[in-house]
């Protein structure tokens, strides 16, 4: 009898499926050049929520930051499969979804299509002059190198400037060799505190700029399972209303913060979207345009 018992036991141990034992896979997810970007945490909390979601069916993880990269050098180790596993938050536009393996979900929920402005001093006394988009498109915008802010922007007739290092936005407008510096509604008021030290720092409070603006999580294309993977634990969080907690933790202060009900919105086109499916709006923050 016991000898049937110690049987049955090698039997079973034989059994167990063999991703119960397989070790964690190891995720890599893009580190921003800049150490005081406050968007990270929510990016990185997001995708350890859709990760954690789908445990019971995928397996264990590691997620862990790659190198600091500008997002110019992120798209290129992306394409070449030059890090193994390597996560990129990235603007959609068409070319994208034809080159990447993507989760279609909107990681900021088309929240940062809505830009507020750092304005310089002197155009803050003379920004209430401005009535109309053709007069804003006249001022001096900045925006980064690599950026597709910076695309749309100057597709739609702005002047915009590019600056490749982050932290020189701040200081440059404070010093009136730039006039405005749109950010998202989610990612101005960490920034402000992050740089309020700089004494002459403040923001538009009259408009804001509105265009499309989705962000996916994106892959290689030999990555298709693990894109798989985080889109279904985004949707299981969207519908569980997790996701709409973790959004209100990081952003819902933000949004107060820059009283949009206060602004003239100027809405513009992003020529980069034409002929994508669209079917990720509906996870959109619902908010003021559609």
């Amino acid at each position: 009898m016991k000898k049937i018992n110690m049987l049955t036991f090698y039997v079973l141990i034989l059994l167990i499926p063999t991703f119960i034992i397989a070790s964690p896979i190891t995720l890599i997810y893009h580190a921003e050049d800049n150490d005081l970007d406050a968007r990270k945490y929510y990016e990185i909390e997001l995708l350890r929520l859709a990760l954690d979601k789908t445990k019971d069916k995928y397996g264990e993880y590691k997620l862990i930051p790659s190198k600091k990269m500008t997002i110019t050098r992120a798209v290129y180790n992306l394409k070449e499969n030059k890090i193994k596993n390597f996560i990129l938050k990235n603007s959609v536009k068409n070319n994208l979804l034809n080159e990447f393996s993507f989760s279609n979900f909107p990681v900021d929920r088309g929240i940062v299509g809505y830009r507020v402005s750092f304005i310089s001093p002197q155009m803050k006394e003379k920004i209430h002059n401005i009535k109309s988009l053709e007069e804003l498109k006249t001022l001096k915008f900045a925006q980064g190198v690599g950026w597709l802010d910076t695309n749309i922007l100057k597709s739609n007739g702005f002047n915009v400037s590019m600056i490749a290092n982050y932290s020189s936005f701040f200081h440059m407008i404070t010093l009136n060799r730039i006039d405005l510096f749109p950010r998202g509604i989610n990612e101005i008021l960490a920034e402000y505190k992050t740089y309020k030290y700089l004494k002459k720092l403040d923001y538009d409070r009259t408009f804001a700029l509105y265009y499309p603006l989705p962000r996916f999580f994106f892959m290689n294309k030999k990555n298709e399972k693990i894109t798989k993977r985080i889109e279904e634990g985004l949707k299981i969080g969207f519908y569980d209303g997790s996701i709409n907690k973790l959004f209100e933790k990081y952003y819902q202060p933000s949004i107060d913060f820059v009283n949009m009900k206060q602004r003239k919105i100027y809405k513009i086109d992003n020529p980069f979207l034409k002929g994508i499916d669209k079917s990720y709006e509906k996870y959109n923050y619902p908010f003021l345009i559609k």
